[in-house]
């Protein structure tokens, strides 16, 4: 390659990555739902997926319930996912839900005989590999957008670094676009917390262990624990984290 034609690579590629990022900060300026999803599915196209998706999530009863999902995937794909039951033992929604790293597809991820079951679906319907980018918000809130190939042309190389170091902007962008669209009064019953237990799940949000905020507040290990307890089964969750999430998302923290 001679000096010039390599400028010239440079030079467009430059172009094409600031396209690439105007059209991700288009995101912050979606008015409706629609609007959303057509930036996103062009930026996805824009750095060479086929597909792209965004999904979020809460918790009740400590299982994990799908919100909103913004998708242009293979339209047989979503009555095949929610037949199945593959939003239970998803590695993808685990991941999102513990992690804010970006997680590559690939066959090692599936473990379990569901999961290589939703792998197989996935081939099937011509989701191939990709990449997947969580989000998480102040206010609780949990999603992941995904970028997916069509094809098995391309494997782990074909996904550029840009992207990754540009996916979670989109995703974050995204949660927010689309925690703003919400209709005002959609939610859940806040459930009725003591003044000692919101004082509890405060520290607790701030990583402080049982016995530190025994120290803190002047109470018994064993005290702290029936508190915490006591709101986790208000909130219906089976940990102190997610009680914190969910306190967090409704506005109690």
């Amino acid at each position: 390659m001679t000096v010039g034609s390599a400028f010239r690579y440079v030079t467009s590629r430059c172009r094409c990555d600031e396209r690439v990022l105007e059209t991700i900060l288009e995101i912050e300026r979606c008015d409706c739902v629609d609007e959303l999803q057509r930036v996103l599915m062009s930026v996805g196209r824009m750095v060479g997926f086929d597909y792209a998706c965004y999904q979020d999530f809460h918790l009740k009863g400590g299982k994990v319930v799908a919100g909103r999902t913004l998708s242009n995937f293979p339209a047989s794909w979503w009555p095949c996912y929610h037949e199945a039951g593959y939003l239970d033992v998803d590695p993808v929604v685990m991941h999102a839900l513990s992690s804010l790293a970006p997680l590559t597809w690939c066959d090692g991820l599936f473990v379990t005989r569901e999961q290589r079951a939703l792998r197989a679906d996935h081939l099937a319907h011509g989701l191939w590999s990709g990449v997947s980018f969580p989000a998480h918000n102040r206010h609780g809130d949990v999603a992941c957008v995904s970028f997916v190939f069509g094809s098995p042309e391309h494997d782990d190389d074909g996904i550029r670094n840009d992207m990754l170091s540009r996916g979670a902007l989109v995703a974050n962008l995204t949660l927010e676009a689309m925690r703003k669209s919400r209709p005002k009064g959609a939610g859940q019953e806040v459930p009725c917390l003591t003044a000692r237990e919101l004082e509890i799940l405060a520290w607790v949000a701030e990583g402080k262990s049982s016995w530190d905020i025994s120290r803190i507040v002047s109470l018994s290990e064993h005290g702290v624990l029936h508190h915490i307890r006591s709101v986790m089964k208000k909130f219906d969750v089976p940990t102190r984290r997610q009680a914190v999430l969910m306190a967090s998302r409704l506005g109690m923290l």
